[in-house]
């Protein structure tokens, strides 16, 4: 036998006891279920260029019925109202010369939010969304 003795590591494994909710958190998780299956849920949108073109479509299969879903979602009845209501967002959420992708989305889940039942609440709900992101960004830069 030579002089080096043959060790055998022993792994052990941390066995970790998953998490478990408390009550109030598994009705919470049951609860918001539950809303997400009221109402389909309209299609983000996503921002992207093209020869130096920004461009803004929904994040969907099938554009037609992305459309009908975000116009269901807010409350119009053609689609120019919804192209024009979304190049308005994205032009309150652009950040420099960039559309904040991010930003649009978290502005069309306000407006979605708020479940206008037509175009001049779908504006009023876009109104908002702008002022907060408006009020947020001046806000981050006060001086106290």
């Amino acid at each position: 036998m030579t002089g080096k003795a043959k060790t055998k590591k022993t792994e052990t494994k941390d066995l970790v006891t998953p998490y478990e909710p408390t009550p109030y958190e598994r009705a919470a998780m049951v609860a918001y279920f539950a809303r997400k299956k009221e109402k389909p849920l309209a299609p983000r949108m996503k921002v992207s260029e093209k020869g130096g073109v920004i461009q803004i479509a929904p994040d969907h299969p099938e554009a037609a019925v992305a459309h009908v879903l975000l116009m269901e979602a807010i409350g119009a009845k053609d689609l120019d109202f919804l192209d024009g209501l979304l190049k308005q967002l994205a032009n309150a959420g652009t950040q420099g010369r960039t559309v904040d992708e991010n930003g649009l989305n978290f502005m069309l889940s306000i407006v979605k939010g708020i479940e206008p039942r037509d175009q001049v609440e779908a504006m009023l709900a876009a109104q908002m969304a702008a002022v907060h992101m408006s009020t947020m960004t001046f806000a981050r830069g006060a001086v106290i």
